[in-house]
């Protein structure tokens, strides 16, 4: 039976899920049970998830680029690692952290792999270019942890002025770059996975980089989808209307049944899986096509909408 009110909490879903066993509640359920219910709802929100381009997993965020770094000056030396400041470089904080690109002179670009202190950095490979002392030296910094999250990056945009960045593949990315680096406002992005490593990285933090490597302080905006998470308990957080709701309980029914051995009740959740899944996904791109259509219309007198490109009349 569809349901009529949306899931928002995880002890709505595990209710739901119970009620539909012909239980009162999940606190019902033996422990096996409860096991199954529980995979059964990481298991419905990761299918679902991949089933379409569902507008309850779109989000947006945003960032902004930082301008470099160059106070003080450095001593490099050929065939090593350590860069040793002077003149107080302050690399302390969020001036100069791991992965930001160093440069001195000709002497190219070189990614840096550690900050040892305020005035002693760990180059990623050893320093190729002349021995010096006292030198200039810049620091940039192109790589930005995304929101938690990101499946799929969907646009970039530079607030001001309005401008968009042409996201690559990998593959695309070497095409144009060349595995060069070049310093200016970035034109490219590209999305090189997570670091669980990094400091209040869990894992789930996309990194983007940019090309060529932002000379300035640049705002920007994206839009990505993010991965289904199961919702927390008490929170409000899944705004996907009973059907969506019905979908989710469908799929996570089958596989309870799937994981208790009894086929019959399996196809039976499974063919209502599939009926509604139809139904969400007509109802999606319903919604997705009356939203552009609103996004670029305007209202007539009689409270319809139309393009703005017809005549404001009243139709019967």
């Amino acid at each position: 039976m569809p349901l009529t009110t949306t899931i928002q909490t995880l002890t709505e879903f595990r209710d739901t899920l119970a009620e539909q066993m012909g239980f009162s509640a999940y606190s019902a359920l033996s422990t096996l049970q409860a096991s199954h219910v529980d995979k059964a709802i990481l298991f419905a929100m990761d299918t679902i998830a991949l089933e379409g381009n569902w507008k309850w997993l779109e989000r947006e965020a945003s960032f902004t680029t930082t301008a470099g770094w160059s106070t003080g000056t450095v001593t490099v030396t050929n065939g090593s690692t350590t860069v040793e400041g002077a003149g107080s470089p302050t690399w302390t904080g969020t001036n100069l952290i791991a992965d930001d690109k160093f440069n001195v002179g000709e002497g190219g670009f070189y990614r840096v792999a550690s900050v040892t202190d305020t005035d002693t950095l760990e180059l990623a490979t050893a320093f190729a270019g002349t021995t010096a002392a006292g030198s200039s030296y810049n620091t940039y910094r192109d790589e930005y942890d995304l929101a938690d999250g990101v499946l799929e990056l969907q646009s970039i945009r530079l607030l001001d002025p309005a401008r968009q960045l042409i996201i690559l593949s990998p593959h695309d990315w070497e095409e144009i770059t060349h595995g060069d680096w070049q310093v200016g406002e970035p034109e490219y992005a590209m999305l090189i996975g997570s670091d669980a490593s990094e400091s209040g990285n869990t894992g789930t933090n996309q990194k983007l980089q940019l090309w060529p490597l932002p000379d300035a302080t640049y705002a920007y905006t994206y839009k990505y989808r993010t991965l289904a998470t199961v919702p927390s308990s008490g929170a409000t957080n899944m705004e996907i209307g009973p059907q969506l709701s019905y979908l989710l309980v469908c799929k996570a029914m089958e596989d309870i049944y799937r994981q208790g051995q009894e086929p019959e009740l399996m196809q039976m959740w499974g063919d209502e899986y599939g009926r509604t899944l139809v139904k969400a996904k007509r109802s999606e791109m319903s919604r997705t096509k009356r939203g552009k259509i609103m996004a670029r219309g305007q209202w007539a007198p009689n409270g319809r909408w139309w393009p703005r490109n017809w005549p404001d009349v009243t139709n019967p």
